[in-house]
């Protein structure tokens, strides 16, 4: 429990009403179903739902406070504030008594690479002795049990527990995805960041930002909070605006270029089960072997390097560590069945999609088959494009639903399609993506890539509100075995 009086402190504006800074709180609650007697409740007004309209039903149930933008008629204790979404990231940091600050905390934020940097980082830290949690699009870890994330850079409440967990399970460090819409809605306000770096910047979200000046102006505003270093992806063009934009030293990486104070590559080898090059910094090189395919790969592990070299870990160790490290769920995880792969990739942005089928393409000793679709009730710009991207490099294409939510599944495939018609690649569309990747793997021959895209690690599909039980690895093992069984019986030819 916590003193209303210790919460105060942690606002800087606001207007009281009915207050006794002597209450003391339970608990700080967003919810009203989950208020119980002596909670806070905070309304906080969502692009849906505001939770103004349920500070009745949260008092009903036992608020004893209550935070809002406008005063509400009531008996009951209240804060007025100009912004409930900073209060909650306030009171939440203050009620957990500043974690962060507990921590070194790192934070990763790009349109592309962040959960593949954080896994790799979390796993260096870790095999060198540094106890490491982890906050991502694909699981929390507080360094004793890993849960699975619901966003990828969580609710403040929930984040600012995690770092309270972290510390009390003996964390030194976390490593974080920060999203752009943590930092425009205020999730990460209270957070100190001692590194931040940079992974890439290319088109998505522009449903929610509209502008890529926007979005990448949102994205730089966790190079202000850095307090020791930014380390910053020198061959993307906005990487020199995100170093501008730091308070504290920059440190670059290149895979394409020699950087004298930084870190760079040479002598680099591309396979299909690893890749090998030459690691350079601060005069000294590096021979690198990694399980980890593709050139998207190198950037992350050159940033994971980057990060683990600036807490003074010895670079060697360092390179031990990386090539120990075998796989992140979701990110080009292949299955290998009767001379037909399979490659699983959350890849569902442009540039993403550019660089798996680029590589999946440089793989492939017969045809690239490509299943994917895009997201409903998002960027509507990026359809097209995506779909002229895998006509440019697939050999046939199967366009299917990924998590249409509310729009008309069959208007998003059509969107797809433009892009996909200014080539003359072959390809079908099939709503339904049990069935699209039934085709794809039916279709496959020997020497065949099959890339199943948009989802990688998620185990759902979104249609309309429901959200149903769907995992992309789980349907291609099953159709797998579903064919090698057939062939086994004679019913089809190999």
């Amino acid at each position: 429990m916590k003193s209303l009086e210790i919460l105060l402190g942690a606002l800087n504006k606001y207007e009281l009403h009915n207050i006794k800074p002597s209450i003391l709180i339970n608990k700080i609650e967003v919810d009203s179903r989950k208020i119980e007697k002596g909670d806070i409740f905070v309304c906080i007004k969502g692009q849906k739902v505001d939770g103004h309209n349920f500070a009745t039903n949260a008092i009903n149930n036992g608020a004893v406070v209550i935070v809002t933008e406008k005063f509400i008629n009531t008996n009951v204790a209240q804060i007025v504030v100009p912004c409930t979404k900073t209060a909650i990231s306030n009171l939440a940091a203050a009620y957990y008594d500043y974690p962060s600050k507990k921590l070194k905390v790192i934070g990763v934020t790009g349109t592309n690479g962040k959960s593949s940097t954080t896994f790799i980082v979390r796993h260096i830290f870790n095999y060198l002795g540094k106890k490491c949690g982890l906050v991502g699009t694909v699981e929390v870890d507080d360094g004793e049990t890993v849960k699975q994330a619901k966003l990828t850079t969580p609710q403040p409440l929930e984040l600012q527990r995690y770092f309270y967990d972290m510390v009390n399970n003996n964390c030194e460090f976390v490593v974080m995805e920060v999203s752009s819409h943590a930092l425009d809605l205020h999730r990460v306000d209270n957070v100190e960041f001692n590194i931040a770096g940079f992974t890439n910047l290319t088109q998505d979200h522009l449903d929610y930002h509209e502008t890529m000046q926007a979005y990448r102006d949102v994205k730089a505003r966790l190079f202000e909070k850095a307090l020791e270093a930014v380390i910053v992806n020198a061959d993307d063009k906005e990487g020199e605006y995100m170093a501008s934009r730091a308070k504290s030293p920059a440190v670059y990486y290149s895979c394409n270029r020699f950087i004298s104070k930084g870190i760079f590559i040479t002598d680099v080898k591309l396979g299909g089960k690893g890749t090998e090059f030459i690691l350079h910094c601060k005069g000294k090189e590096y021979p690198v072997k990694t399980k980890l395919v593709g050139k998207f790969n190198i950037y992350n592990i050159l940033l994971s390097f980057a990060i683990a070299n600036h807490f003074a870990m010895d670079p060697q160790q360092i390179i031990q560590a990386i090539e120990t490290f075998s796989a992140i769920p979701g990110r080009f995880e292949s299955i290998e069945s009767k001379g037909i792969t399979v490659i699983i990739d959350f890849a569902h942005s442009p540039d993403g999609l550019a660089n798996v089928l680029k590589t999946s393409r440089s793989m492939c000793k017969n045809k690239l088959i490509i299943v994917f679709g895009c997201g409903g009730d998002r960027d509507k710009t990026k359809r097209p494009i995506m779909g002229e991207m895998a006509a440019e490099y697939a050999d046939n294409i199967i366009v299917t639903s990924d998590n249409p939510r509310t729009e008309d599944p069959k208007q998003i495939i059509e969107d797809i399609c433009l892009g996909i018609r200014k080539h003359n690649t072959e390809f079908m569309v099939e709503v339904n993506r049990d069935k699209a990747i039934e085709y794809a793997i039916n279709k496959a021959q020997k020497g065949d890539i099959i890339l199943i895209a948009g989802k990688g690690h998620e185990t759902y599909q979104i249609i309309g509100d429901k959200v149903l039980p769907f995992d992309d690895k789980l349907v291609a093992e099953q159709k797998l075995r579903e064919v090698n069984e057939k062939c086994e019986s004679g019913a089809l030819k190999e």
